[in-house]
This record gives C-alpha cells, structure tokens and sequence, in this order.
C-alpha cells in the first residue's frame, strides 16, 4: 500500500504541476492526497469532515509539496486552493511617477491586464447597473392599517344596527385608514459575479488610460488641511474634475482640504469602484494605490 500511495502521490503532483486538470482531479479525490497537497501539517477540513491530523508515513522522508506552493491556511475544499492561486497573466510597461506639484520622480511598473485592456462597454453597462441596483431605494414608506395609530376598537357591534360591518377605524377605506398595497421598502439588488467585477474595473481603469486621463503620484501627503492650498495645487496641473485613490488608509489633511471641494473625490484603494471611475473626469492613483490594486485585480 505504500508503494501504491507514494506512485498515486507522484501521479498527483505531477498533474497539480503540469497542469493537467482531469488527471489531478481523478487522482486527488483520496483524503490523504489532498492532505498531503495542500496541508500537510495541519488540521485539514474537506466537504464537512475533519481528517487525521498525522501526516502519511511516506511524507517525513520525502518532500512532496515545494516549498513555494506550500500554505499554512486550511482550506475547504482542493478546487478553493487552486482557485486561490490562480492569478491573470500580464506584461508591464514603464509609466512616468510624478509629485503632487508636477515634478518628475522616476517611473513605475504598470500591468498591461490592468490599465490596457480592451474597452468592454457592455461589461461596465453591466456593474453600473449593478451598483445602482444596490443603492435604489424607494422614496418613501406609507404606513398600513398595522402601522396607523389608534383603530384598536371595533367601531360598533357586528349586527343589529343596519351599516355594514366594521373591524377597525384604520382600514384603508377609513378616512385617516391605512394604505392597501401602497410602496414598501424592499431591495432592488441583484448579483454579479465578482470576476466581472474585477474585469470592469480593470476595464474602467483602461479607458482613462486610453484617453490619457490617468497620473500617478508619489503620495497624497499635504502638510496642512487647507482647501485653498489642494485647490490651487489640482488648479495648476488643469483639472476641474478629480478622483484620486490612495492606498489602505486616506492622508487625514488630504481628507480635510477636500471635503469642501464638491468636483474632487477621495477614495482608499478598496472602494475603487466604476461608477467613481467613470463620474470623474480626471483619475489620480498614487503608488500605494498601484501597488494594492494590481496585487488584487490581477487575481481571476
């Protein structure tokens, strides 16, 4: 049985490795080869059940998994793992890096699978409807004849006085009733995958790049909360119309001298989204901002 194991763990990563999907997932459907795979060392839980935490015997004298694909995490499931290290192939090229006040500061590495792709009108028509499909909501709310005040009382007996009976002054066809089948509040949201997502931020950010519409800065850093200060500064380099996006975390005097000027918008690198892209003329990214959103947008 352990020749048996050690051939069927061979055939196994050479399939992970090599890239053959049908031969790893016939192969891979054993517990103790999707242990030794993914986690070999730790708890591992797959499909609900918790296996062994003992690794096989033939695993302390022969290294199966590289050193470079091993994971401490546990994961549900083999196809998760793979999932997981899936990333979008992409070429880079130079773009100029810049100071807040215009000068020069060298280059940075940009993907092309981020900020050169094709301009795919209808995957963005599709998130935009999206996003503002999460955000709709109703006017307003009428009340119902469960929500008016008063009406606890039956209004008179239910027979003997000759008017038609009635259970409750706040029934809709009460003067001061409630409203029958009037607006409720509900969502309007539906879903969307999130490599689409992914692709048309992608995609958004390629079409300010195409119309030459994007500027990297070396930081957002101002070192003090003046409007007038940002304003004359977004003045010089020509803009009216601005969305920049830092990195994790906003610079708290860019987010002060902004918040009064209603054309310039600031967000962090994790509410980069495509109705912002697409509203502002003008994308500013820092390199911070690069950095985080390639490292996330290249994923499938």
């Amino acid at each position: 049985s352990l020749i048996v194991s050690s051939y069927r763990m061979g055939l196994a990563m050479r399939a992970f490795l090599g890239g053959g999907k049908a031969l790893f997932r016939s192969i891979s459907r054993t517990p103790e080869v999707r242990q030794a795979l993914f986690c070999p060392n730790a708890p591992t839980r797959f499909c609900g059940a918790r296996l062994t935490t003992t690794p096989a015997p033939y695993l302390s004298k022969m290294d199966v998994v590289p050193e470079s694909i091993k994971s401490s995490l546990i994961v549900s499931s083999y196809k998760e793992e793979l999932r997981r290290r899936q990333r979008v192939s992409t070429a880079y090229f130079d773009f100029p890096l810049k100071k807040m006040t215009g000068e020069d500061s060298g280059s940075i590495q940009l993907a092309t699978s981020v900020f050169k792709m094709p301009i795919r009108t209808d995957i963005l028509q599709r998130v935009v409807l999206w996003q503002r499909a999460k955000r709709r909501t109703l006017a307003r709310q009428v009340k119902t004849r469960a929500m008016v005040s008063g009406g606890g009382k039956k209004p008179w007996k239910q027979k003997g006085t000759g008017r038609a009976r009635q259970g409750s002054t706040r029934a809709p066809q009460w003067r001061h009733g409630g409203k029958a089948h009037g607006p409720a509040q509900r969502s309007f949201a539906f879903g969307c995958p999130k490599k689409v997502r992914r692709l048309a931020v992608r995609t958004a950010l390629s079409t300010r790049m195409a119309e030459g519409r994007v500027v990297v800065w070396e930081s957002d850093k101002l070192d003090q909360y003046k409007t007038a200060q940002l304003k004359s500064m977004v003045e010089k380099w020509g803009w009216s119309d601005v969305l920049l996006i830092t990195g994790p975390e906003v610079d708290s005097n860019m987010a002060l001298a902004s918040r009064n000027l209603y054309w310039f918008d600031v967000l962090p690198c994790i509410g980069t989204n495509v109705m912002s892209i697409l509203k502002r003329r003008q994308l500013v990214l820092t390199r911070s901002a690069v950095e985080h959103l390639q490292q996330h947008l290249l994923r499938l």
